[in-house]
């Protein structure tokens, strides 16, 4: 619930700047630019939660 809230703060920050002043085509590609952005970024933390997930606890080993 968190993220959303960033996400959407983020978005509006972006848009603020262009709406009204840029043809709507560049608006859509800054939104889909900062849709692209949070992706990574989601990503990013999904393979750390994956990756600790996995990794053996400090004295564990696995064979």
């Amino acid at each position: 619930m968190e993220l959303m809230g960033k996400t959407t703060r983020v978005l509006r920050e972006r848009l603020r700047g262009h709406a009204g002043r840029a043809p709507v085509q560049e608006t859509l590609m800054v939104t889909y630019r900062s849709m692209l952005e949070l992706k990574i970024i989601i990503d990013g933390c999904f393979q750390d939660n994956r990756e600790q997930e996995t990794a053996t606890a400090p004295g564990q080993v696995y064979t």
